[in-house]
């Protein structure tokens, strides 16, 4: 009797290509010798979870399970040379696969992708895409056609509950992003409707909006004047007044000191957001440190506040950094804010400030792993799977010591000064060492991978792979179908 076996897309991948094999005079010998990647969105509950449910399976001995060993790489254009490499130096009769995420995960193969092309060397790259149902379009990293000037802000928890019950959204320049809207979960209210005002058309009409095609000071000036006289009720007015002041006492706590070893990145965040002037610049992009600013961050002027996060780009912080202090000069401090994910990709421009006589402050937080899209690993059922530093062990999983790199001397080594940050206070005493240096100055602080982070309310729509032998991704198929539940279409 036929037995039928299902499988998600990806499960079914990595068993096919964990079974492919080349020959040659008699001798056989597998395709694929192994994964590199870099999980992150698009990836990580898709071919992540195939990944981990195969190597748990055959760490098991179940006969049935593929080998298809995963190796975390720090880079995807080296992940596809190191593919290449391996393809030539075994006369492409073997080769591996390379995994990445969605946007600059995909766009840093495709150096490599040339290089395989152009000497005829064998490489299986697996790009990550937009999920199946478009549902939540645009997602984070989704090229568009972008509007300049745009802005976007993610939900905290006190705006969630406000929009629950929100009849008109002025919406002024985004481009509606999954975060922004909750992947459509956050304006609940069954009749809201949405005033876009935007330069871009293309923009202005989603959500089915009234459309403002407009400058954005243009049309608040307009606004202002139609609206002369009139104001919300005392009520709402209070209300608001009230979710605002219980979100400030969610910051006190997250930027106070944690009962902990090492302090979590929001103490690290709150030093700084003190000790900043009002038109020094912060910098930070990718991972989970945009969405915790976003949430906390008190910026004084406009100009403080310097995020990437449309494209969530990892590489982003230090040679903008460079560029941010060419364009404000020497009268104002130039922060990024480095995770150590970041900086292992794109850490050389160091170099090249040094070089020049540029200077900035970078905050290294150094964690052993990629907080975020560990946390969303864990929170889609694959267990933080290939997103924490560690060697591998006699169990055969990345589940060994960690990594020993020393990212504080690799920073000095590019002619960086730096100064190590034993806690909290001493990274105050050393971030005024670092305003009075007139070198750039790197401040190596390690913080805690599980944080604390600020709490969160809005759902951000990551599918969860359907079936799976894995318990942990079962009970996160079944919370993921009702969290959906909320999920609508503005029409």
């Amino acid at each position: 009797m036929t037995q039928t076996v299902r499988l998600t897309v990806a499960q079914a991948v990595v068993k096919f290509l964990a079974n492919q094999y080349t020959e040659r005079d008699g001798a056989e010998q597998k395709l694929f010798a192994g994964c590199f990647g870099i999980f992150g969105h698009g990836n990580v509950a898709g071919i992540g979870q195939a990944l981990l449910q195969a190597e748990v399976q055959t760490l098991d001995g179940v006969a049935e399970a593929p080998d298809l060993p995963y190796v975390l790489v720090r880079n995807e254009q080296g992940a596809v040379h190191a593919a290449a490499a391996y393809a030539k130096t075994k006369n492409r009769l073997q080769t591996w696969v390379v995994t990445s995420s969605i946007g600059p995960g995909a766009l840093n193969m495709v150096t490599g992708a040339a290089l395989a092309t152009t000497n005829r060397l064998p490489v299986l790259l697996l790009p990550s895409d937009i999920f199946a149902t478009r549902y939540p379009d645009p997602v984070l990293q989704q090229l568009e056609d972008p509007p300049p000037g745009s802005r976007s802000q993610t939900p905290r928890p006190a705006r969630v509950r406000s929009t629950s019950t929100t009849h008109l959204v002025i919406v002024i320049g985004t481009r509606y992003s999954d975060f922004t809207t909750a992947s459509h979960t956050v304006f609940a209210n069954p009749d809201v409707r949405f005033l876009n005002v935007n330069v871009m058309a293309f923009d202005a009409a989603k959500h089915s909006a009234e459309m403002l095609v407009s400058d954005a000071k243009a049309a608040l000036e307009a606004l202002t004047g139609e609206l002369t006289g009139w104001a919300t009720d005392e009520a709402y007015q209070a209300r608001a007044g009230e979710l605002d002041a219980e979100w400030q006492k969610v910051v006190d706590t997250c930027y106070a000191p944690h009962d902990q070893p090492l302090p979590a990145q929001t103490e690290v965040f709150g030093a700084l957001n003190e000790l900043m002037g009002d038109y020094d610049v912060v910098i930070n992009a990718a991972g989970s440190m945009p969405g915790d600013l976003q949430a906390l961050w008190r910026a004084r002027t406009p100009e403080q506040y310097h995020l990437e996060y449309a494209f969530s780009c990892m590489g982003y912080e230090i040679p903008a950094a460079m560029g941010v202090k060419l364009a404000v000069g020497d009268d104002h401090e130039v922060v990024a804010i480095v995770g150590d994910g970041t900086y292992q990709m794109l850490p050389m421009e160091i170099a090249t400030m040094a070089q020049e006589g540029i200077k900035v402050i970078l905050v290294l937080l150094q964690n052993h792993g990629f907080a975020s899209i560990g946390a969303l690993s864990e929170s889609r059922g694959s267990q933080r799977f290939g997103t924490r530093y560690k060697t591998r062990s006699t169990s055969g999983r990345l589940d060994g010591d960690d990594v020993p790199f020393d990212l504080a001397a690799n920073a000095a080594s590019w002619g960086a000064d730096v100064l190590k940050c034993n806690g909290m206070a001493e990274f105050r005493e050393n971030y005024a060492k670092a305003v009075a240096n007139d070198r750039t100055t790197v401040l190596y602080i390690e913080t805690n991978l599980y944080g604390p982070n600020p709490p969160g309310s809005a759902w951000w729509d990551v599918p969860v792979s359907q079936t799976s032998e894995l318990e942990s991704t079962q009970k996160a198929y079944g919370e993921y179908v009702a969290e959906k539940a909320a999920q609508r279409h503005y029409l």
